[in-house]
C-alpha cells in the first residue's frame, strides 16, 4: 500500500494530523497480512465443510458437484470416476424416474445418485423441464408412443434420439435399435395428433369407443453390446453401464495386461515394463525443452482413467498409429514421483474390440 507522506486536513473527522497518521500506519500494517489471514480462515472453514459433506453425505456431495459441471463434459466425467471408486452407486438416466438435474434417490437399504436427463447432450434443460412438467401432470410415461405423443414439439428429432442413445428410455422400451427405427413414425403421428387437438377434432364416437391399439415399432436387432456403450458416450461424454475394453478380456488375459487400477496401486509390484490395455481417449500435444513433439495420452479401462505420457522418441514412432477412440495394449514403464505413479508409453499394439463384448 502506498504511503501517504502529508495529511494537511481533515475538517469531517477534525482527528489531528498525527493521530490520522498512527491510524493510517496501523491499517498499513494490518494490510500486509490481515487480508491473507482473512482468505486463509475463509478458505479453511470451506475445506472443512466440503470434506465433512464428502464424508458423510457423499450421494448429495456428489451429486452437486456434477450438477454445478453439467456442462463441462470433462469435470462431470471426472466427479463421477471419483464416485464410482468411492464404491457409490449412480444409476442410468431413466425418463420417469430422473429428474433435470442429478438427484439422489433410496435403493434399497442405500442411496444412489441418478444421472440427470439435463447431462444427456442434445436435450437441454428447457426441454426437460417442460417434460417433467407433462410427466407430473399426466402421470409416468406408460410407452415409447405415448411419451412422443405427450410431448410433440418439445424436443426436436436430435433430442429423442439423444434420449435412446443415453439409455433414459429404456424403461419403456428394451430394444433402443427398434425406437430409433420407429421414431420417424412416431413423431408424425405426434405431430398429427397435435393439430387435431388444435381445431378441436373429434371424432363422433368419443366416448363411447376405446382408443386405437398404439403401433409396434418395427422389428430389428438390438444393437451390439459395444454400439450401446459408445452411443452412451456419445451421449453422455462417458460410458456409465459399461466399458469397451471388457470386449478384449479374453486377450487381455492372454497377454497378462494389468488394469489402471493395477498399476496405479502403489501396493502393486512392477518390475520393469507391463502391459496394460486401454481406450485410447484423448492425445494432447506438447513440445520437450527440445521444441520436440511429445504426446500425452489419456487412457481408460473399466478400472479407471489415467494419463501415459510419450516422449519425443517414442511419439515420433507411434503418432501416426494412434487414433483416439481406439484400443490398444499399450506397453507401459512404471516411474514414481512426489509419491504417486507416472506412466511413460514405450510402445503399442492394436486391439481389435469384439462387438459382443465376449
Amino acid at each position: 500500500m502506498a504511503k501517504i507522506l502529508s495529511i494537511n486536513e481533515l475538517p469531517e473527522t477534525k482527528i489531528e494530523q498525527a493521530t490520522a497518521g498512527q491510524i493510517f500506519d496501523l491499517v498499513s500494517r494490518f494490510a500486509s497480512y490481515g487480508f491473507n489471514k482473512s482468505h486463509a480462515a475463509a478458505y479453511a472453514i470451506i475445506a472443512y465443510r466440503t470434506g465433512w459433506l464428502r464424508r458423510h453425505h457423499p450421494e448429495e456431495f456428489f451429486a452437486a458437484c456434477m450438477n454445478t459441471e453439467m456442462d463441462n463434459v470433462e469435470k462431470l466425467a471426472a466427479f463421477y470416476r471419483e464416485a464410482k471408486n468411492l464404491g457409490l452407486t449412480i444409476l442410468p438416466p431413466d425418463i420417469n424416474a430422473s429428474k433435470t438435474r442429478f438427484t439422489v434417490e433410496k435403493k434399497g437399504n442405500g442411496k444412489a445418485i441418478r444421472y440427470a436427463l439435463a447431462g444427456i447432450r442434445g436435450v437441454g434443460s428447457t426441454a426437460m423441464d417442460e417434460i417433467l412438467a407433462e410427466r407430473k401432470k399426466g402421470g409416468p410415461f406408460k410407452s415409447f408412443h405415448d411419451l412422443v405423443r405427450r410431448t410433440g414439439g418439445m424436443l426436436n428429432r436430435r433430442g429423442y434420439e439423444s434420449l435412446i442413445k443415453a439409455g433414459a428410455l429404456d424403461s419403456l422400451h428394451a430394444n433402443r435399435a427398434e425406437m430409433l427405427a420407429g421414431l420417424e413414425v412416431a413423431l408424425k403421428e405426434a405431430q398429427s395428433d397435435a393439430k387435431s387437438r388444435e381445431i378441436g377434432q373429434a371424432s363422433l364416437f368419443d366416448g363411447f369407443l376405446e382408443m386405437p391399439t398404439e403401433p409396434k415399432l418395427p422389428s430389428c436387432p438390438e444393437m451390439a453390446p459395444i454400439d450401446k456403450l459408445q452411443a452412451e458416450f456419445d451421449t453422455l461424454g462417458l460410458y456409465l453401464t459399461g466399458h469397451p475394453i471388457t470386449a478384449a478380456k479374453k486377450r487381455l488375459a492372454y497377454v497378462r495386461a494389468k488394469t489402471i487400477a493395477q498399476v496405479l496401486d502403489a501396493n502393486t509390484r512392477i518390475q520393469g515394463d507391463v502391459k496394460l490395455g486401454g481406450l485410447l481417449n484423448k492425445i494432447q500435444i506438447k513440445s520437450n525443452r527440445r521444441n520436440e513433439p511429445m504426446g500425452i495420452c489419456l487412457i481408460s479401462d473399466d478400472t479407471g482413467v489415467t494419463e501415459a505420457v510419450a516422449f519425443s522418441d517414442e511419439f515420433g514412432r507411434i503418432r501416426t498409429s494412434l487414433r483416439q477412440g481406439e484400443a490398444y495394449i499399450f506397453t507401459i514403464g512404471v516411474g514414481e514421483r512426489d509419491g504417486e505413479r507416472r506412466l511413460f508409453i514405450r510402445g503399442i499394439e492394436p486391439l481389435p474390440l469384439d462387438p459382443g463384448l465376449e
